[in-house]
């Protein structure tokens, strides 16, 4: 029998038998365009290249097993298991995966533009160069997963497990990261400008280097978070908690602030910082706005310290809003002393040791002291 008529016959059998037992067979090259797969036993098979488009393979068994550069373009893989299935370069554009298994899969520069991954399990999977754009990982489990340089704009994260996930270099500008569990996560040299972190728990992720010109990060955690380098530029921050943060370098309002060495600022001083920074813009046309030149240079650099209480709630403006920073005591507060043309006049009540009357209206000559001198006749001592 010709090759070409063992696949003819190979593909009508699997055609007409659900939940076909297909483990460690070759499957590689195929056309399998809308083929009705479910509950399919693929595991370790060979699927690279194969042409999956639009097949319906909900509930299948594919742990382990090989698609890469596969073609899964609008595919039903609803609740697979994809566990330690090698993904690189498949085509996942608008793929059905929501509660599917894919724990420890590759799916490196993977296009999953539009793709639905509600709510399913990706502990540990390596997104490496992948594109998620528009993708739903609502309610996904991405704990320890890795996305190093990949393209999340516009998509949804909210409220996704993503503790320990690695974010460096990746662009999430406008991502929706809403109530996210971010613990521990790395975002190193990350674009977050204007994402939603709204309740957000950053506690203990690595900030460095990130920006986060305009992120709502209202209500958000950032206790033990590391923001050197960071862009807050217009960021929000309403009510969210700061706390033993370690800060060198940062960017609020366009001015970039330094610390005098390594170590952790209190947040409240950076609230003083930039205070003024943006009184020149706010300010009234036509008025005379005050200059935010001595605020500015007075806090470039800034004595690192520890602050006192983390877990209180810092004040929490915009960052670039004005507000009037409270005015310090003096450090050393002295009585003040008036100058002598200016000092009161002696009391004319108190006596004095001239022009004093006796008893008898006689005014009384000033006493003078004695003199070490003997007078004459005076009795000597014994």
């Amino acid at each position: 029998m010709a090759d070409f008529e063992q696949k003819a016959l190979f593909l009508t059998l699997i055609s007409v038998h659900k939940n076909a037992n297909l483990a460690g067979r070759d499957l590689s090259g195929l056309d399998l365009h809308d083929m009705e797969l479910p509950l399919a036993r693929l595991m370790k098979a060979n699927c690279s290249q194969t042409n999956l488009q639009g097949a319906n393979l909900e509930q299948a068994m594919l742990s382990a097993s090989k698609l890469e550069e596969a073609n899964l373009r609008e595919a039903n893989l609803k609740q697979a298991d994809l566990e330690k299935a090698n993904l690189t370069a498949a085509k996942l554009n608008r793929a059905q995966l929501a509660y599917a298994i894919l724990d420890d899969a590759i799916l490196k520069n993977a296009d999953l533009t539009g793709a639905d991954l509600s709510e399913a399990s990706c502990q540990r999977t390596n997104f490496s160069g992948a594109n998620l754009e528009q993708t739903n990982l609502n309610q996904a489990d991405l704990t320890g997963a890795i996305f190093k340089d990949v393209k999340l704009t516009g998509a949804d994260l909210s409220g996704v497990e993503l503790q320990r996930a690695d974010f460096s270099n990746t662009d999430l500008s406008n991502v929706n990261l809403n109530e996210a569990k971010l613990q521990n996560a790395n975002f190193v040299g990350a674009n977050l400008t204007k994402a939603t972190l709204t309740k957000a728990d950053l506690t203990g992720a690595d900030l460095s280097n990130a920006t986060l010109i305009g992120a709502d990060l209202t209500n958000a955690i950032l206790i033990d978070a590391k923001l050197d380098g960071v862009n807050l530029t217009k960021a929000t921050f309403k009510d969210a908690k700061f706390g033993n943060n370690v800060i060198e370098t940062i960017t609020l309002g366009g001015v970039t602030i330094r610390s005098k060495g390594p170590g952790k600022i209190d947040l409240n001083q950076i609230h003083l910082i930039v205070a003024n920074l943006n009184i020149q813009e706010e300010a009234p046309s036509g008025s005379s706005p005050a200059s935010p030149t001595s605020a500015t240079t007075a806090s470039t650099e800034v004595q690192s310290k520890t602050a006192q209480d983390p877990a209180a709630p810092s004040p929490s403006p915009s960052f670039g809003e004005a507000h009037e920073p409270p005015s310090p005591p003096p450090a050393d507060a002295s009585p003040t002393v008036m100058p002598d043309s200016k000092q009161p006049p002696p009391d004319a009540s108190s006596p004095t040791s001239t022009d004093s009357p006796d008893s008898n209206g006689q005014k009384t000559p000033p006493k003078t002291e004695q003199s070490d001198e003997e007078e004459p006749g005076s009795p000597s001592p014994p």
